[in-house]
């Protein structure tokens, strides 16, 4: 039922931003976050901006190289679950492709960025990606599963969740993206996510 609900708020998201090219609060917003601007936190987002998509490999290889870390230590179905989470970017393309949401003007932005801006590809790679390595520590057993061991888990995956909320933060940050775009991202990245844990419950079943 969450599910059916995520994607019918999502398509009404996607009609919403085919119509409209900004969302109530989304200039507020990025003009608030403009003032923010410093020269190391400018640093910071460009680097987050070029480590998480500009290099294509970079999108591709981590979920690639821990899927093939998880088929060893913890089974074929958690390794399933993140080695299918770089289609959800690839989806997001189409779903840019109907929207043809323009981006925040240009003398907004601290880097130059093409295409359209809804959903943004970030936030649906960091919701898809980072969301699965939380889902998958989740259901990590680790021997001897001493209070110290769970509490690291725990750690990690508000570690993990954060860099989420950071990523989507620093496409607004660097005016390349309305906040709208990033909640869109966010929300399909994990309706991306929800589809591929259905289907890893499907393969564990199997086996």
């Amino acid at each position: 039922m969450a599910f059916i609900a995520g994607v019918a708020a999502m398509g009404a998201l996607l009609a919403l931003a085919w119509v409209y090219e900004v969302f109530p609060g989304d200039e507020w917003a990025l003009l608030e976050l403009r003032q923010w601007r410093a020269g190391w936190l400018d640093t910071a987002a460009i680097s987050i901006a070029e480590l998480f998509w500009d290099n294509l490999g970079l999108v591709i290889v981590p979920p690639l190289a821990l899927a093939i870390s998880l088929m060893v230590w913890v089974g074929r179905a958690e390794a399933l679950l993140v080695a299918l989470t770089p289609l959800a970017p690839l989806a997001n393309l189409g779903l840019k492709e109907l929207a043809a949401r323009p981006r925040p003007d240009a003398a907004l932005a601290l880097l130059e960025e093409t295409g359209y801006g809804f959903p943004s590809g970030h936030a649906v790679f960091a919701a898809a990606f980072l969301g699965a390595a939380i889902y998958v520590l989740n259901g990590i057993s680790i021997p001897g599963n001493s209070p110290w061991r769970r509490r690291f888990l725990r750690i990690a995956q508000a570690a993990l969740a954060l860099l989420i909320l950071v990523i989507g933060a620093s496409r607004v940050y660097l005016g390349v993206h309305w906040p709208s775009d990033v909640i869109g991202g966010f929300l399909f990245g994990g309706l991306c996510l929800a589809a591929l844990a259905i289907v890893r419950q499907s393969v564990q079943k199997k086996r």
